[in-house]
């Protein structure tokens, strides 16, 4: 920085409202370019309540009519049904260019407040780029998105290089490059990924190139008064931060709002797959693919089904008959939970279940007999859709079973062997044939029950 000489020099302004505007409106950007980020959220944009910058409190109550302002801008030229990654990539987009004309125009507004042949042309520049930044917005509001991006990106590089060689290095203009070459990565979305490395290399390329020419000084004029050199310096730099954090903190802010709706997918698929297969089958599926085909000596397997469902079926409405079997299949499926004992499937009005698999246990026959004992009393409490007894057929065998899951798509975990295709063909209707009474008689499973 030039060192400031022992006589006093004052500050030439044509307008100094100008200046007084300039100075208050760039403060005030770097916290509206962040709402805007804040409001495309509805969009796609999920941000983190968290981490909302203290000035969208003052904001708050007027958040829904912020919203409806500034959503024709930030969505403009972003066609109805458009997904919801794409859709969030380009109202980035929107907004970036937004808050380059938003940045750009107190700069040039500045730059015209001070008496100096360089500011002169400097302001000049700026509002030719303001000009080019506002055709791009235009050309992407008309879905024209490369073209717009395109003109919009190397006005940008062009504007800097030009600044940076009319007022020199000293003014610190130069440092945008660095913002520039990091807004590239999030202006092109991935429809024309293949133009951001290429426009940041560009911008580095230009970079150089404008060092070389430029000199500490402004290229044209009298060397610029310290204050006027502090004035852009700090604005320059203070720009390129924010710019730079911006961006950095909103590709953070993406990057966790991924992770979190990636571990809820994932949370929600095992979830969802519990409740397809057992646990102790859904983590061997999930650890490692392989086919699960597992081989037990004894189990014991149940298979009721509701006697004359056929008829049953056609007296009731869709919606009566997927209610009545909805509402004794849930009960069936609370017992089953309640005796540690695994449901295998529903099919039509039947219902599988068995005891021993996929873990084995010793008292798996009389866990299930126990369980048909409370089927019975379900079914006797339960109200007849149509006021004809309801009964129930159940069939009961224990013996050797193979268990697997097969198919890749709606698999099921299902059973195989002589012991199950006894328990579905010799059912019967209930009756009494399980017998609560003279328990200590029993020569069945445990001595508890009489058949």
């Amino acid at each position: 920085m030039t060192a400031k000489t022992g006589r006093s020099v004052q500050r030439r302004h044509k307008w100094p409202i100008i200046e007084l505007f300039s100075i208050t409106s760039s403060r005030y950007l770097v916290g509206l370019a962040s709402e805007m980020v804040m409001i495309a959220a509805p969009a796609g944009v999920q941000i983190n309540r968290g981490l909302r910058m203290p000035r969208l409190k003052l904001l708050k109550g007027y958040w829904q009519k912020i919203q409806s302002w500034l959503r024709p801008l930030t969505h403009a030229g972003i066609p109805t049904g458009t997904s919801r990654p794409e859709e969030r990539e380009l109202v980035t987009a929107n907004i970036v260019v937004i808050f380059s004309i938003l940045v750009t125009v107190p700069d040039a507004l500045n730059f015209f407040s001070f008496s100096n042949s360089a500011t002169r042309y400097a302001a000049l520049v700026a509002t030719s780029a303001i000009c080019v930044y506002a055709l791009g917005f235009a050309l992407l509001s008309l879905g024209k998105r490369w073209l717009g991006i395109l003109l919009f990106t190397n006005a940008v590089l062009v504007n800097l290089a030009a600044l940076t060689i009319i007022l020199g290095t000293l003014c610190g203009t130069q440092y945008y490059f660095v913002a520039v070459g990091v807004g590239a990565m999030f202006v092109w979305p991935r429809a024309h990924k293949r133009m951001r490395v290429p426009q940041a290399v560009l911008g580095l390329v230009l970079f150089f190139v404008t060092m070389k020419i430029a000199g500490a000084g402004p290229i044209v004029g009298p060397a610029l008064p310290p204050d006027i050199v502090d004035s852009v310096f700090n604005r320059t730099t203070i720009g390129a931060y924010a710019i730079a954090f911006g961006l950095a903190f909103y590709s953070l802010s993406a990057t966790e709002r991924a992770e979190s709706a990636l571990k809820m997918e994932h949370e929600q698929s095992e979830s969802l797959l519990l409740n397809i297969l057992p646990q102790a089958i859904a983590v061997r599926l999930i650890q490692k693919d392989q086919l699960i085909a597992d081989a037990f000596d004894n189990v014991t397997i149940l298979f009721a089904d509701v006697v004359w469902f056929t008829p049953l079926s056609a007296k009731l409405p869709p919606s009566e008959l997927v209610e009545f079997l909805n509402r004794l299949f849930s009960e069936f499926d609370l017992l089953a939970e309640k005796h540690g004992l695994e449901k295998i499937k529903t099919i039509g009005d039947a219902y599988m279940v068995v005891g021993g698999i996929p873990v084995p246990r010793s008292d798996h026959a009389s866990a299930i007999a126990q369980l048909a004992l409370e089927m019975q009393e379900v079914v006797r409490t339960t109200q007849p859709p149509v006021g004809e007894p309801l009964l129930l057929r159940i069939g009961i065998n224990s013996g050797p079973a193979i268990a697997g899951v097969i198919g890749i798509r709606k698999f099921a975990y299902d059973l195989w062997g002589d012991t199950v295709n006894t328990a579905i063909k010799d059912g019967v209707a209930w009756t009494s044939w399980l017998d609560p009474g003279d328990r200590g008689n029993a020569s069945t499973p445990t001595g508890r029950f009489r058949f």
